[in-house]
């Protein structure tokens, strides 16, 4: 479990042997050593994105690997911390008042990670933000597309309260 100096290893493995039949098990390894270091949403994620660069690296370079259907796994996950994460830090500063702050984060997490968090969660919290901030008729078509596209999501009930509200 000493993850720092097993990473290396595997690193330094990959690079004085880079046509070895390992190298692939090797890159994986890596990736996992990032991925096992994972801390919770609501802490940092440089594990998570470390862990993603790594895994994509394999992906890249060994594409038929039978380690690259485990790394996308790991990819897709640690994508998600992040994108929790991301959500988190966004809902901080809605809750601070900092409604520009808190809608950039979120509009940056539906481009950077459209398919890790769900987006009706996402639209609803961007237009929290707008509607606090007094950019109502934007925050109006932000609920009216949550409306749109996921009329059977958790979050139906709570963007029509806020529509009548505004």
């Amino acid at each position: 479990q000493n993850y720092i100096e097993a990473q290396f290893q595997f690193d330094t493995f990959r690079r004085l042997h880079p046509s070895h039949a390992q190298v692939a098990y090797s890159m994986f390894m890596a990736g996992m050593c990032h991925f096992k270091q994972v801390l919770e949403f609501d802490r940092d994620q440089t594990a998570s994105r470390l862990a993603v660069t790594q895994m994509e690296m394999l992906r890249e370079a060994f594409p038929a690997s039978p380690y690259t259907g485990l790394a996308l796994c790991k990819i897709a996950e640690s994508k998600q911390h992040i994108a929790e994460y991301e959500f988190f830090v966004g809902n901080f500063y809605l809750k601070n008042n900092n409604y520009l702050g808190a809608y950039a984060r979120f509009d940056q997490l539906l481009l950077q990670y459209p398919n890790a968090i769900a987006r009706d969660k996402v639209l609803l919290s961007m237009a929290k933000a707008c509607l606090y901030d007094g950019q109502v008729e934007k925050g109006k078509r932000i609920l009216q597309l949550l409306l749109k596209n996921y009329p059977e999501g958790a979050y139906v009930a709570d963007a029509e309260n806020l529509l009548a509200k505004y």
